[in-house]
């Protein structure tokens, strides 16, 4: 049997390919990666880790959670990446467990937007109880770029729950593809509304404020706002709207002048 060749690197492939086919020798299989699990080698842990990733096995995430702990970085990180293939819930909490390690964020990320739809609902509710809003932005855009429609319909109830992060939010909505339907779609109309409302008095008082020759720092500051809504609206309007409509919005929009926004808003 392969499991007993002198080359490492075949009796890890053995290994994998034994679990995933649950063959006959699979217990023995199971009982080598264990032994390498708890190897003084690093090399040895890391290939474990690099095995269970390849076999995507559940039963084997109590051996990746150790790997994951490991004081090797190279074993750490390869089981950060094994962690990432799981494609499960389980394996998505046990990444979050590692989020707030600045040497380890980007690569826990990546790990959670490759194990795909599996990490959503863990991510969501770990931006719900985040106090961190720079990690919390982090995730929302992994969200926007996981897609798909358990990701759009987390981004879409984020969007009652956190509305302080509107601004990411939206982003990470128009990158995953979103687009309002008829459970939704009256909510981002008023939105819409409130916006547009909104936008109008902004305007009014612009006016006002010019031809009082207020300080220019007070309009500029609205001037900001202004534009803020405006780049709301685009994403509200790409939820809602068709091509068309969009883009007649659009190139009002893109005149670049406070009368023009104005007008288009």
């Amino acid at each position: 049997t392969f499991l007993r060749h002198l080359n490492p690197d075949v009796v890890a492939a053995t290994i994998a390919q034994s679990i995933k086919r649950q063959d006959a020798s699979q217990s023995f299989a199971t009982e080598l990666l264990q032994s390498w699990v708890k190897s003084e080698d690093h090399s040895l842990r890391q290939k474990a880790a690099e095995i269970i990733g390849d076999a995507k096995s559940p039963p084997l995430l109590d051996m990746l959670r150790v790997l994951m702990n490991d004081s090797d970085v190279h074993v750490k990180e390869a089981a950060i990446l094994a962690a990432g293939k799981q494609k499960t819930m389980e394996a998505a909490a046990e990444l979050l467990g590692y989020i707030r390690f600045a040497p380890w964020q980007s690569k826990v990320i990546d790990a959670l937007q490759s194990n795909g739809a599996a990490s959503v609902q863990q991510v969501r509710q770990f931006i719900i109880t985040c106090d961190d809003e720079m990690l919390q932005k982090k995730l929302i855009l992994l969200l926007g770029r996981i897609g798909g429609k358990s990701a759009t319909d987390a981004l879409d109830m984020l969007a009652d729950e956190i509305p302080s992060m509107t601004d990411t939010l939206f982003r990470a909505m128009s990158h995953s593809g979103f687009t309002a339907d008829q459970h939704n779609n009256s909510k981002y109309l008023r939105m819409c509304r409130d916006y547009l409302n909104s936008g109008a008095y902004i305007a009014y008082i612009i006016r006002y404020l010019e031809n009082k020759k207020a300080d220019t720092t007070v309009i500029r500051a609205f001037e900001s706002e202004m534009q803020m809504l405006r780049d709301r609206l685009m994403y509200l309007f790409s939820f809602i709207y068709d091509r068309v409509s969009m883009a007649k919005v659009k190139a009002g929009f893109e005149l670049g002048s406070r009368e023009s926004i104005s007008n288009a808003l």
